[in-house]
C-alpha cells in the first residue's frame, strides 16, 4: 500500500507549517507550537514582522484555561501505572475497584444471563458460568492488550 496516496493534503498544510517552522527555527519547540496544532487551539497565526509563533503561542497560553499538555503526559503516566502497574501506591484503590467490580459482577452476570437465555429459549442458569467468564475473559484480555500497548506485563 503506497502511503503517500493516504495522506491528508489539508492535514499536511495545517499542520506541516508549524512542523516545518520547528525545523528552520531552533527558537521555536513543540511546547511552542502545540497549541495551534491540537484540536481547538486557536486558528495558526499567519507570521509578521512585529510579532512572531513563540509570542503569540505564549500569550495564547496565558489565557488558556485548559491544562498544560504536561498535566495530561502525567495523567496518562498515572492511569497506565494504576491499570497495569503493580505499585503500592495503587493497592488500596485497586482492590476498591475489584470489590465493587465483584459486587456488581453478579447482577451483571445475572442480566446478560436471563436476556441470552430469553433469546436462546434456556434456563438463565444453564448459561450464567458461561455468560461469567466470558465477562471475565473479555476485562482481562482488554488490560492485558492495553498494558502490551505500552510495554509493561500484567500478570
Amino acid at each position: 500500500m503506497d502511503w503517500v496516496s493516504e495522506l491528508d493534503e489539508w492535514d499536511l498544510a495545517i499542520n506541516g507549517t508549524w512542523v516545518s517552522l520547528m525545523q528552520m527555527n531552533d527558537k521555536v519547540s513543540v511546547d511552542d507550537v502545540l497549541p495551534f496544532m491540537i484540536k481547538g487551539g486557536p486558528t495558526p497565526p499567519t507570521m509578521s514582522a512585529e510579532e512572531d509563533l513563540v509570542e503569540k503561542a505564549k500569550k495564547y497560553l496565558e489565557n488558556d484555561p485548559r491544562p498544560p499538555i504536561k498535566y495530561w503526559h502525567a495523567v496518562c503516566s498515572e492511569i497506565i501505572e494504576l491499570v497495569c502497574g503493580n505499585t503500592k501506591k495503587y493497592k488500596e484503590l485497586k482492590s476498591k475497584i475489584s470489590a465493587s467490580i465483584k459486587a456488581g459482577e453478579n447482577a451483571l452476570v445475572a442480566l446478560i444471563a436471563a436476556n441470552v437465555a430469553l433469546v436462546l429459549g434456556v434456563e438463565a442458569a444453564v448459561i450464567s458460568s458461561f455468560c461469567a467468564l466470558f465477562l471475565f475473559s473479555i476485562r482481562k484480555v482488554g488490560v492485558n492488550a492495553y498494558c502490551k500497548t505500552k510495554n509493561i506485563n500484567v500478570k
